[in-house]
């Protein structure tokens, strides 16, 4: 059964079962063959090498790889996590030299409590989950990493006044 919430006539299902199904078709392989960093990503990463640089790294949300290709060789000791099997197969099959398990962003129960140096969760992750489950995997996020470690994530803002437009050429 289905949980959701109905609003104004429209049926709203929670964000993680909505992703859970796109994530889980392999279609959503056609999405992913960009193998470059964003700018910001790049930024970021550019910036805080020091963080990450011969340390223990997590990467969530690895997908088919992108950000594991550059992140890997420079950790100590890297990880890739998602919770797409299907990405997870293709990242394994392209890339076999990136480490990377099954795993859900909100429960990292697999791991001790300040694991890891860096933490990276780029591209939007954490908006693929509902407000409850953001707040649970934050706290899993600080759990994991070690003191004086860094985070970086991205997130959309959806306080931005044009947040529910629709996109447009300006």
């Amino acid at each position: 059964m289905t949980t959701g919430v109905v609003q104004a006539g429209v049926s709203r299902r929670p964000p993680e079962l909505i992703n859970s199904r796109v994530y889980h078709s392999r279609k959503v392989l056609s999405s992913y063959r960009d193998s470059t960093l964003t700018p910001m990503e790049t930024a970021a990463l550019l910036k805080y090498q020091a963080a990450f640089f011969a340390r223990d790294v997590l990467d969530i949300g690895v997908g088919t790889g992108r950000t594991g290709r550059y992140l890997a060789p420079l950790a100590r000791h890297y990880l890739g996590i998602d919770y797409s099997p299907v990405m997870l197969e293709r990242l394994a099959v392209t890339m076999p030299q990136v480490p990377a398990r099954l795993l859900d962003m909100c429960d990292l129960s697999a791991f001790a409590s300040a694991s890891f140096d860096f933490v990276f969760a780029p591209n939007n992750v954490l908006d693929a989950v509902s407000h409850g489950l953001r707040l649970r995997a934050l706290c899993e996020w600080q759990r994991v990493l070690r003191p004086g470690g860094l985070l970086i994530f991205s997130a959309h803002n959806r306080r931005y006044r044009h947040a529910l437009r629709r996109p447009r050429l300006t």
